[in-house]
């Protein structure tokens, strides 16, 4: 039996899933110079109507993306389980009992979401999110439904200094 061919979604899935598994990636610039770019990785979660507004709102608000407004609120909202390593590509290091735990034990949400966030978040809020949830036994929807509730925004003085 010969092994059954991909499809072209297929393989883009695969390059970019493949993609997300390291957190940063040499790139070249519009210049000509190397640099470093962070990979991304996707999350599916369900949350409440009023969380994924609040997302819309707060993302419309500071002007990027949700996907960026959700990877910004998760690093800096959650707690930092990482040490930096120095490297240039490998900066951080995880934890391998907080990102792979042997066991698992979640407590999910009473009520699934009205509401399913699709989402490619850097890679380094992905290993936040999955370290906060080990350590703390909740699931990945009830942080990111309480993180983006309880996200309080920057204000316009905050930004215009920035």
């Amino acid at each position: 039996m010969t092994p059954r061919k991909e499809t072209k979604d297929q393989r883009y899935y695969r390059k970019h899933e493949k993609d997300g598994e390291k957190d940063f990636r040499r790139t070249t610039r519009e210049d000509g110079s190397e640099g470093v770019r962070v990979t991304r990785r996707s999350i599916s979660v369900r949350v409440t109507q009023e969380a994924a507004d609040k997302l819309k709102t707060l993302a419309d608000s500071e002007e990027l993306t949700q996907w960026e407004m959700l990877s910004r609120i998760l690093i800096a909202k959650t707690p930092t389980y990482n040490s930096y390593s120095g490297s240039e590509i490998n900066r951080y290091s995880w934890p391998a009992s907080l990102l792979d735990p042997k066991e698992i034990q979640v407590k999910y949400k009473g009520t699934t979401g009205e509401k399913q966030i699709n989402m490619r978040i850097t890679s380094t809020a992905w290993n936040r999110l999955q370290c906060h949830s080990t350590a703390t036994k909740l699931s990945k929807a009830r942080i990111i439904q309480s993180l983006i509730l309880s996200y309080k925004p920057t204000t316009e003085r905050q930004r215009e200094k920035s």
